[in-house]
């Protein structure tokens, strides 16, 4: 039988990971145990008004929303249904990647928070910055199929192998984008965002975020950049030793909607300039599943000079 799933015909056109990561400065993950629904902040169950107040204030500053639920904790919930959500908000910016945790007695309190300022970095206190990351891989079927047949499996194996310790760091999330790339991850605070990782190398991904370092392995790119500035980023990891999270600068001399010129520095004052274009590819693949396949255009680097 054919797999005319989103995510089987993505990968049978060769349709790449580089640059196809969501954009955003930072996130916030909300603890929400139950059903998601399609549209996680609106169909899931939370305080009136919330998710349409939330969905309005993160959206007009760009900060990324997601939902989240762990295994261990969601039997929690049902033993005490009453007990206090868990919050995450994640500065991903370059340079200034950090991490705050902390539960909150109500939800509506965050509906008053400043997201512009979120978004510069001026992040809630809650119970003080995490020392361990989060790692979310996504598997809300009720937005993509692709989500949840890929993704919980993943979620499932993955949380067998790691430790009491790191399974804490391991958490299922609402629509994180591209369910073509399922299982599509985000970690944080790197706000390095993957696509088709087994659950070893979802493994590996944890072990790299934990000593703030970049795994090109199925990167889609990190939020904090622009499509083109991911790839490029992908490109220079890939030729270079330059693994660490801050090792690489970016400066953007060019872009237009199909091309762009970016210029990277890394860790040793190397310097390198990737020119990028955007291209047509060469076979039709639907975005999501039941959606009608298109022509649609990935990020393709052109030339890399040093110097």
């Amino acid at each position: 039988m054919t797999d005319d799933s989103c995510s089987a015909q993505s990968w049978a056109v060769g349709e790449p990971l580089g640059g196809t990561a969501p954009q955003a400065p930072a996130w916030l993950v909300i603890e929400q145990p139950g059903s998601w629904g399609a549209r996680a902040l609106r169909d899931a169950s939370l305080p009136v008004g919330f998710g349409d107040a939330i969905t309005a204030a993160a959206g007009a500053a760009g900060v990324g929303v997601l939902l989240a639920r762990h295994p261990d904790r969601v039997r929690r919930h049902l033993t005490v249904p009453h007990h206090r959500p868990r919050i995450w908000v994640a500065d991903v910016r370059p340079g200034t990647q950090r991490l705050h945790t902390g539960l909150v007695p109500e939800l509506a309190e965050i509906a008053n928070w400043d997201f512009a300022a979120i978004a510069d970095g001026i992040l809630p206190d809650l119970d003080g910055l995490s020392p361990e990351p989060l790692l979310l891989l996504c598997t809300q079927g009720g937005r993509d199929a692709c989500c949840a047949r890929l993704g919980r499996p993943v979620l499932t194996e993955l949380l067998e192998l790691v430790g009491p310790l790191e399974r804490d760091q391991v958490w299922e999330s609402s629509h994180i984008g591209g369910h073509r790339f399922a299982p599509t991850i985000l970690a944080l605070p790197s706000g390095a965002v993957h696509g088709r990782l087994t659950p070893t190398q979802a493994r590996q991904l944890l072990s790299a975020t934990a000593s703030q370092q970049v795994l090109t392995m199925g990167l889609r790119g990190r939020t904090c950049l622009s499509p083109p500035v991911q790839l490029a980023e992908i490109a220079i990891r890939e030729r270079t030793e330059e693994s660490g999270l801050n090792d690489l600068e970016f400066a953007v001399w060019e872009q237009a909607d199909e091309a762009a010129v970016v210029v990277v520095r890394g860790s040793n004052q190397a310097c390198w300039t990737v020119r990028l274009r955007q291209h047509a590819m060469d076979a039709m693949r639907p975005e999501s599943c039941g959606a009608k396949a298109h022509i649609g255009t990935s990020w393709q680097v052109e030339s890399i000079s040093a110097g």
